[in-house]
């Protein structure tokens, strides 16, 4: 969302849905006029894929986090 905070009360969620409508149909206009060009198809499924890699990837360090703060918290990696 593009909602401003308080400098631009032009910008309402009507506004907002209404630019998002306007990309979608550009974006079906543009793929329409290029038909059999799977660039730019390979370039929103990649735009879709990296959010879900980057929250997923987010996870897997917080999880590495917490077993290395366990293990050091009973002492495991410590050499005796």
């Amino acid at each position: 969302m593009i909602f401003s905070r308080g400098h631009g009360t032009f910008i309402t969620p009507q506004s907002e849905t209404d630019g998002l409508e306007l990309l979608k149909r550009l974006n079906r206009e543009h793929m329409a006029a290029r038909e059999g060009d799977s660039r730019l198809d390979a370039r929103i499924a990649s735009m879709r894929w990296r959010p879900s890699f980057s929250s997923e990837l987010r996870r897997c360090w917080i999880s590495l986090a917490r077993r290395t703060a366990t293990r050091n918290l009973y002492g495991l990696d410590e050499k005796n």
